[in-house]
């Protein structure tokens, strides 16, 4: 079984987000990889702003 595992921030809390986000990853996974929709696993979480850094730099 194929896992897709999503993590996204966004500046408001949008926990409907979260099926969106899960129906579009397995559609692509089905359209881009060839996986069945029907057995991809999708985790989405949100995560926590303070916890992102590029370049060793807090955003």
């Amino acid at each position: 079984m194929p896992t897709i595992t999503i993590r996204y921030v966004t500046p408001e809390a949008r926990p409907e987000l979260r099926q969106d986000i899960a129906a579009l990853a397995a559609r692509l996974g089905a359209e881009k990889l060839g996986k069945d929709p029907g057995v991809t696993a999708v985790l989405v979480e949100p995560a926590v702003t303070q916890s992102w850094f590029i370049a060793g730099k807090h955003l």
